[in-house]
């Protein structure tokens, strides 16, 4: 009887102590930590990011956690719509900016176009420019022998959009085409674009490869821009056929500028 009582007094007193350190425990937790997903706190697409959600780590990964968990059911893709700020019916805007390259006469830097938000977010800088960092440019149409929705924005600056569609995991930019296939949704169409090209008859040898994208048929612009930078540039792109080449002749044509479109499924 004695052992007995001995053994349930010991475990009143490690349950008690345990149950203190656990109600010590939650005391120290941050008050709003969710212990459970909170789906009507989802922070959404476009979400300001100067919401105090936001602010701090405490609040930031439980946030994208739940964000994580509550889409985790839902199939979704991203594109990036080149010369215009919104984006096409029945997708999100994740976000828009301006487009940026590395300048067209440096060699070395980046060779791809990003899409800059307009107010960028820092962290730690050295004051004063670096000559040995990579420099970006907005990117200006170089348009002016083209139709009039592109003579009328040469040499202004291209926006971009980053848009999201939901049910459709899968997106393509198919060159050479502005139709999709079948079963697939067409997000936009426009035309090939790329940096400008340059032979060794020009005097110039600093000039480097970007990639291609696809630039939206009615191009916008970013509308504080109008005078020639030749920062980073847009070009049309031609395709060359040759006899026994792999651009095959009499369907693609010399000269012809092509097409684009960017598909999902």
């Amino acid at each position: 009887m004695t052992v007995k009582r001995s053994l349930i007094a010991i475990f009143v007193v490690t349950f008690s102590f345990v149950g203190a350190t656990f109600e010590e425990e939650a005391d120290n937790l941050p008050p709003d930590l969710p212990t459970e997903p909170e789906w009507h706190d989802v922070i959404p697409l476009g979400q300001d990011v100067e919401d105090p959600a936001w602010q701090s780590d405490q609040d930031i990964l439980p946030g994208r956690e739940r964000v994580v968990r509550q889409h985790s059911g839902t199939v979704s893709t991203t594109y990036t719509r080149w010369g215009r700020k919104v984006c096409p019916n029945g997708a999100e805007l994740v976000y828009d900016g301006v487009m940026a390259g590395s300048g067209h006469t440096k060699s070395g830097g980046g060779a791809d176009y990003l899409c800059l938000p307009i107010v960028p977010q820092y962290g730690s800088t050295v004051a004063g420019s670096q000559s040995n960092r990579d420099h970006l440019y907005g990117v200006e149409y170089e348009t002016s022998d083209f139709d009039p929705a592109f003579r009328d924005v040469n040499q202004h600056d291209a926006p971009c959009a980053v848009c999201r569609v939901v049910n459709r995991g899968s997106s393509l930019m198919i060159p050479g085409w502005n139709s999709c296939p079948p079963g697939w949704v067409r997000e936009y169409s426009g035309y090939l674009m790329s940096a400008q090209l340059y032979t060794h008859t020009y005097s110039s040898s600093s000039h480097h490869r970007t990639q291609h994208i696809c630039v939206d048929e009615q191009p916008e612009t970013v509308y504080w821009t109008s005078s020639s930078q030749d920062g980073a540039l847009l070009y049309f792109v031609e395709a060359r056929c040759t006899a026994g080449g792999g651009i095959p002749c009499g369907p693609y044509e010399d000269g012809n500028e092509l097409t684009c479109a960017v598909c999902t499924v």
